[in-house]
């Protein structure tokens, strides 16, 4: 048995992630002479995800947001909202411990990524939904102005911080505390607190592609 995938969604990133169409006829076509791949499955303690468990100003923006602005803005709805949202949002501190490596960083947003796609813009050209691993970023620091201006910047040209301004961190396995604890944003779904688990199972999902997805 195997996944097939419609974008019905406001911001598609599993879809896009897997290289089908965002036309329904495209990605029905999929269906039919498309492929079968092995992708890789994220869980966040105990709920399976496919794309990306989040933390912070996301949280609030998933509560908030309306369904009628994002059938009239699509997208661009969520960073809109968040806009709002931030003025009276707190920094929070977070604890990644990730292959025996412990990182402390304090901001507004801090994502964990099993796909390569956030709010409809690529996360970065080398992330994978398919190469066994996750990748946790941040958005902006603890000051409000930076994060306004990083949103706005990924607005336009969808790039990323990441983890305290170094490098992505990337692992299998990522462990996560954060000051205080926080609410999770599951690929939407709000129902899980830190401190939580969060880890990758390669190739444990099958889903319907497009025949020039790279399955590895």
């Amino acid at each position: 048995m195997a996944l097939g995938v419609l974008p019905l969604g406001t911001t598609n990133n599993f879809v896009r992630s897997l290289g089908v169409p965002l036309d329904l006829p495209g990605a029905i076509r999929v269906l039919r002479t498309g492929k079968v791949a092995d992708i890789d499955l994220g869980i966040a303690g105990d709920r399976e995800f496919a794309n990306l468990a989040s933390f912070g100003v996301s949280v609030e923006v998933a509560g908030t947001v309306r369904n009628w602005v994002k059938r009239l803005l699509g997208r661009a709805a969520y960073p809109l909202t968040a806009l709002t949202v931030l003025p009276g949002h707190r920094p929070f501190r977070a604890f990644l411990t990730v292959d025996g490596r412990r990182h402390e960083l304090l901001t507004h947003q801090l994502n964990i990524a099993n796909g390569r796609f956030h709010g409809g813009w690529q996360v970065a050209k080398d992330i994978s939904i398919d190469n066994g691993r996750l990748v946790a970023y941040q958005l902006g620091s603890g000051k409000r102005l930076r994060l306004v201006a990083e949103t706005l910047l990924r607005g336009a040209g969808g790039r990323w911080r990441s983890v305290a301004g170094g490098p992505f961190v990337v692992g299998r396995e990522m462990h996560l505390e954060t000051d205080p604890p926080m609410a999770a944003d599951v690929d939407g779904e709000v129902r899980l607190m830190t401190p939580i688990t969060i880890r990758t199972v390669p190739n444990g999902l099958r889903v319907m592609v497009p025949e020039e997805f790279v399955d590895s």
